[in-house]
């Protein structure tokens, strides 16, 4: 098992794109009854964010935090994603919703950032099933992997709208 969560620790990857372009940016916050899409940037509680979830009506969903921090144990990615007042980690469940939209994320966030979601592996708040030696997993965004709350990957912040 050492050596699976090391090659996939090691397939770890932060891809950087060049990114000119501007996105206008909706504000959750602002009380319009705006409807949403996914890929949508949009500002909840002070903290930008790109749609991956977003009910039939367009007025409710999820936002993936724009910032990003690689290389941290989850207690420090628990911390660093409650530091955004109504924002946390996500779900395994969450994570596999991101990967059903990963290209409209993707393309968002390079807009946006310059960055981009590649096979990095990402801290979840749960385990996905009863094989828990501690509260915590860690998912590769194409496919998923369990881990020790120990070792460092990469955190991104969701919240609801």
């Amino acid at each position: 098992m050492k050596k699976i969560i090391l090659l996939f620790a090691a397939l770890t990857t932060i891809a950087t794109v060049s990114a000119e372009v501007s996105t206008p940016e909706l504000d959750f916050n602002a009380g319009t009854s705006e409807t949403y899409e996914v890929g949508d940037i949009i500002t909840v509680n002070g903290q930008r964010g790109v749609v991956f979830v977003v009910t039939s009506d367009g007025m409710h969903g999820m936002v993936l935090s724009l910032d990003c921090c690689y290389e941290v144990t989850w207690y420090e990615a628990t911390e660093w994603a409650g530091s955004y007042p109504g924002w946390r980690l996500p779900s395994f469940e969450e994570l596999g919703r991101l990967r059903e939209v990963l290209e409209e994320v993707n393309t968002a966030l390079i807009r946006t950032t310059g960055k981009f979601i590649g096979d990095d592996i990402y801290w979840t708040f749960e385990f996905p099933n009863s094989y828990e030696w501690t509260n915590a997993c860690a998912v590769v965004t194409h496919s998923g992997i369990g881990t020790s709350a120990y070792n460092h990957f990469a955190v991104r912040a969701v919240s609801a709208f």
